[in-house]
């Protein structure tokens, strides 16, 4: 496994996409805050617009009232004659008098209301001339009456004029104490969006500076990264030159091993073949030793068939004699052979021990030279229990037959010969 710099590559741009999607996380505040500024900024238009508006409609509803007041004056000035009299001056000067003071009322009234324009009534011209003394008292008089008639009639045209300026007067006081109260409110509110235009301001400069360090630091860090990225990248050509290199000695170490392993294994497979094959040479040896003993068991069978016809023939006690030792020397010789079979499967028995111990992979084939060897030691005690038992039979029939004969022979304590 080789140092792969690509991936170690592959993470540091990970890791600065994250920092990126910090970043931003950190400026949505901003243009949130930015998004609610503009959106209190176009509700203030609006509403500047609607005012304005307003304004411009009660000042063309003042406009047109105090208008349509001067023509209907002017109307009814055009209608007067010439009078001749002093009293119809006096009453004149008087009425015009009276609308002077109406025209300055609505004036001061009108210059209450904000943004409004208070256009002066011009002056009702008085058109009176000086009649000559020396008129007639009929025609004075019906002037006179004609004259007060008019004037009658011009204060209450005033009058209604001044009953309808003061309900508008009226109207528009309550207006305009409503306009104060919403201009008062909105002077409020300007001042809360100010004050948190301010705080908002304070907020994103102290948000600005912190990014502005951030950056920098940011920047610092990136440096910072990039010297690192560098020394990462210089180490891990260093880590894989070096793990290259181990890698290098361990295969070698390995592949010395593993032919060291192979050699010591086909020394050890060869030497298990010798061993394999001496074992089967001394099974060999064992299995003609068998058959020699049989053989012998065999020579013995035909000995004793040919003394007991001896014995049949001579019916003497030395050739009884004879042939008891000629069994107990056949009984002696097979315990001799029992015994020595005995002490070769120990040695057997000990060199398949060293062998198993030394060769772990020859277990089964030692097992079933095992089970052979039981089975030939099986084999043989079987053969010597059938010429045991022939050997009993036969010393039986003897003894019955040296009992008819009248020959007294004890076969229970026999006399022993030494193996000496």
């Amino acid at each position: 496994m080789k140092f792969d710099p690509i991936t170690v590559s592959r993470d540091i741009v990970m890791n600065c996409i994250t920092a990126f999607q910090y970043l931003l996380l950190f400026l949505l505040p901003f243009s949130e805050l930015i998004r609610r500024m503009r959106a209190q900024g176009i509700e203030n238009f609006k509403l500047a617009a609607r005012l304005e508006s307003f304004e411009r409609n009660v000042t063309a509803l003042l406009s047109n009232r105090i208008n349509n007041n001067s023509q209907d004056k002017n109307g009814a000035n055009n209608t007067k004659t010439d009078p001749s009299t002093s009293d119809t001056n006096t009453d004149i000067s008087n009425a015009s008098i009276d609308n002077s003071n109406a025209r300055t009322s609505v004036i001061t009234c009108n210059s209450n209301i904000p943004s409004t324009s208070s256009k002066a009534i011009p002056p009702q011209p008085s058109s009176v001339s000086t009649a000559p003394k020396d008129g007639t008292s009929s025609i004075k008089q019906l002037f006179s009456d004609s004259l007060t008639d008019y004037v009658k009639r011009l204060h209450m045209q005033l009058n209604e004029t001044a009953l309808d300026l003061s309900d508008t007067i009226g109207d528009l006081q309550e207006v305009n104490q409503t306009m104060k109260a919403e201009i008062a409110a909105l002077k409020s509110q300007l001042e809360e969006q100010r004050s948190k235009t301010n705080k908002t301001h304070n907020l994103m400069a102290s948000r600005l500076e912190i990014l502005e360090r951030y950056i920098q630091s940011g920047a610092k860090l990136e440096d910072q990264r990039k010297q690192e990225s560098q020394q990462v990248r210089v180490l891990s050509q260093r880590n894989t030159d070096l793990i290259n290199q181990r890698i290098d000695t361990v295969e070698e170490q390995l592949i010395i091993s593993f032919k060291e392993f192979e050699e010591r294994r086909n020394r050890e497979l060869q030497s298990f073949i010798g061993n394999s094959k001496s074992l089967n040479k001394l099974c060999d040896d064992f299995k003609m030793r068998l058959n020699e003993q049989a053989q012998v068991v065999a020579d013995h069978d035909r000995e004793i068939a040919m003394n007991t016809e001896t014995i049949r023939n001579t019916f003497s006690s030395k050739a009884l004699a004879n042939l008891g030792k000629g069994v107990r020397d056949a009984l002696d010789m097979c315990e001799s052979k029992l015994f020595k079979v005995e002490e070769d499967q120990k040695t057997l028995q000990a060199m398949l021990e060293e062998t198993s111990d030394k060769f772990k992979v020859a277990n089964d084939t030692v097992t079933s030279m095992k089970t052979k060897f039981h089975a030939l030691n099986k084999d043989i005690r079987a053969e010597m229990a059938d010429v045991n038992e022939r050997l009993g039979r036969l010393s039986q029939n003897i003894f019955n037959n040296a009992t008819q004969l009248g020959f007294e022979f004890d076969f229970q304590n026999p006399p022993r010969q030494s193996n000496q």
